[in-house]
């Protein structure tokens, strides 16, 4: 049986990705080690998630189709170089989040801080806030976006690579975990 991380692969594969650029992080972790192992897409580790996007920017510019991939957390770090280039400059990006600290539905932001602060005492502020400010950040810069749910979820690349053509912006789908 196929996992959701193989499902995605098989779905970056069908939308003609070569590059997989990422800061690596451990939600996303099945998924970059399959790209790793695959002569297909090849996997460019940066620094700093901004980075991650004006490489992804710069390999959409050359003509080809790139993934960027990180934490909710370097999405923050990187909505500046969000906003210049797949929104200003309308380039085409999907945008993998590793969605950290989600709040869960029919769960209250203040149910998921006390949750998380249980768990990893005051760091789990962090990780409740980044949680809840994810989706309003995307609704902020206008950045279309879907939760990716299960193996069912990975068509949802499809979507996101269509989504980006054709409004030449950038599209995020948030994966909240994924088995390998």
């Amino acid at each position: 049986m196929s996992t959701t991380a193989q499902l995605i692969m098989d779905e970056l594969k069908k939308n003609g990705v070569k590059f997989y650029v990422t800061v690596p992080d451990s939600l996303l972790r099945p998924l970059w080690q399959l790209v790793d192992k695959d002569p297909d897409i090849r996997m460019i580790k940066v620094c700093h998630e901004a980075e991650a996007v004006a490489v992804a920017a710069g390999l959409s510019i050359g003509g080809a189709k790139s993934v960027v991939a990180m934490e909710n957390s370097g999405f923050f770090q990187a909505i500046e170089a969000i906003r210049a280039l797949p929104i200003d400059m309308e380039i085409p990006m999907v945008l993998l989040l590793g969605w950290v600290g989600r709040v869960k539905p029919n769960q209250s932001a203040d149910d998921a801080l006390a949750h998380s602060v249980s768990l990893r005492g005051s760091a789990g502020t962090h990780v409740a806030w980044q949680g809840v400010m994810t989706e309003p950040l995307l609704d902020t810069l206008r950045i279309p976006h879907a939760t990716l749910q299960g193996p069912e979820g990975a068509k949802l690349v499809s979507w996101a690579f269509k989504k980006a053509a054709d409004t030449k912006q950038a599209v995020a789908i948030l994966v909240d975990r994924m088995e390998g």
